[in-house]
């Protein structure tokens, strides 16, 4: 059986507006053993095989040159019988909300054959690719900036709002939310499940469910995840915990070494 993943692609765009995997492979025998969701939009562009994606249940076949959007918050599986290779951009919230691009009231269309958005996809790989350019970032927000242009203007259904959620999917979407929004102060369980409206024990049971993590472990985690901005920004190690809404030191450090590998002394560097 399929699991369910939630995942928080913080700290991963390395200073650009986006995360990329060129030409991921596929094979019956090397698939994920759980479908994911995330708040992000994400660019499938396939180059070879022939295989299919889930969105929320319902099925795509995709084969080389086809494009597939996945909007905020979908469910969604890329699989193959065969062989597959495609590269995967998961486009950064925060430059979207620089770009004005209201990304999760959008709904895209989900599969897509365009020539002009695969010659700029294409484009944007080689750049990337390219290390030794020194306008590869400015090239590559403006081929990313292209790419949204031409999503929005071309392959959106301006008319249409995202499809519903069940009230469970929405009570963790919510409770994730509310996480962000507040993990500088304390949060207890029931803070949250009277914000999203929700009894603790069904939300504590629909989150591990929808994420595969309890509530508290993503507290953690996320609150681990951000200290790493703090610390690059020049933040000490007390200050850091502090802001991030860890109450103690030695959890502080024992909790970040967990969930990122290093000792918070490493980023200081």
């Amino acid at each position: 059986m399929i699991g369910v993943r939630h995942e928080k692609h913080i700290n991963s765009m390395d200073g650009l507006p986006f995360s990329i995997g060129v030409d991921l492979e596929r094979s019956r025998y090397n698939l994920s053993k759980e479908q994911n969701w995330h708040e992000n939009l994400e660019i499938q562009f396939f180059t070879e095989g022939s295989g299919t994606v889930l969105l929320n249940g319902k099925k795509y076949n995709v084969c080389k040159d086809n494009i597939v959007v996945v909007n905020s918050n979908i469910l969604h599986y890329t699989s193959t019988d065969n062989h597959l290779v495609y590269t995967c951009i998961i486009i950064s919230n925060e430059w979207c909300k620089k770009m004005n691009i209201n990304y999760s009231s959008l709904c895209f269309f989900s599969l897509i054959e365009s020539t002009k958005l695969k010659k700029i996809i294409s484009e944007l790989i080689r750049i990337y690719l390219n290390s030794q350019d020194i306008l590869r970032t400015a090239k590559l927000n403006e081929l990313l900036l292209r790419i949204m242009v031409e999503l929005i203007e071309n392959h959106c259904d301006l008319n249409t709002t995202p499809p519903l959620q069940s009230k469970a999917f929405e009570a963790v979407t919510s409770t994730i939310e509310f996480i962000h929004q507040s993990f500088q102060q304390k949060i207890t369980l029931s803070q949250i499940s009277k914000a999203v409206l929700i009894d603790k024990y069904s939300l504590c049971r629909e989150f591990k469910k929808h994420t595969g993590q309890t509530i508290f472990e993503y507290i953690n985690q996320y609150r681990s995840l951000k200290a790493i901005d703090y610390l690059s920004d020049g933040f000490t190690v007390t200050e850091t915990a502090s802001l991030c809404g860890f109450e103690n030191l030695s959890f502080f450090t024992k909790t970040f070494k967990r969930y990122t590998g290093k000792n918070p002394s490493f980023f200081k560097k």
